[in-house]
């Protein structure tokens, strides 16, 4: 009996330092570094690019469109993904006419746990969107700390925030995109300024499609200005947490 005892006692011993000294991370266990690969929940689907490094952290792009389409969420970013290797949130719930203060909310609780499962970098974690999908991400940048910029095509700030200049964010990034053929081309012209003025890194970039889904040579051109803008000094020196 008391050698059975020692026996089990010394299995638990051993199981004990296995689980305190032996890696257990989960992403790095699965090897999901080599391959890009896409895990679908509920809410969202979440796409891990190719040929990570288990000691890097890396961007994440939140992807936004009217009608809570993951697909096309998903693809409009993957090029980028491949390239600078972001990760891809792409939501499913968010669309025209959703409360944006409780998606933010749903979004951003969804960020935090996945930060916690993998190498995300959070101090370079964008919202992105198109029409409405980019009047979300302008909400999810005021609503929340943890979004340091933004891409927004056609989609312009909603006056539930704008009209809070107060209690505005400071110091981010964005890019905006639009043009004269777009139907919110002025108010986000408009945007542009009012961000400028409340000291965000601000890039415009001029789409003749109308009020459409951007072309994937506007999205790359846009992440290609964040990977320079993340490469350089951060001159403000602030991060609001």
């Amino acid at each position: 009996m008391k050698q059975a005892l020692k026996t089990v006692f010394t299995l638990l011993i051993f199981v004990l330092v296995c689980f305190v000294f032996v890696p257990h991370n989960t992403f790095a266990s699965q090897g999901l570094y080599k391959s890009p690969k896409t895990v679908f929940e509920d809410d969202y689907h979440f796409h891990i690019p190719s040929s990570l490094e288990p000691s890097k952290k890396y961007p994440l792009v939140i992807s936004l469109t009217p009608k809570a389409d993951a697909g096309i969420n998903l693809g409009l970013w993957l090029n980028a993904s491949e390239k600078y290797k972001w990760f891809v949130y792409a939501d499913k719930r968010v669309r025209s006419g959703s409360d944006m203060h409780l998606e933010s909310m749903r979004i951003i609780r969804n960020i935090k746990k996945l930060i916690r499962k993998y190498p995300i970098d959070d101090k370079k974690i964008i919202a992105a969107g198109f029409s409405s999908g980019g009047m979300m991400a302008h909400a999810l940048a005021f609503e929340s700390k943890l979004i340091s910029g933004l891409v927004s095509s056609c989609g312009h700030i909603s006056d539930q925030y704008k009209l809070q200049t107060k209690k505005y964010p400071k110091n981010k990034k964005v890019v905006l995109m639009s043009g004269d053929f777009d139907f919110n081309y002025h108010k986000i012209k408009s945007d542009f300024i009012y961000l400028k003025n409340l000291g965000w890194k601000a890039y415009w970039i001029t789409s003749d499609i109308g009020h459409d889904f951007p072309e994937q040579t506007k999205l790359m051109e846009a992440a290609a200005w964040f990977e320079d803008q993340w490469a350089q000094p951060d001159i403000n020196g602030e991060r609001r947490d």
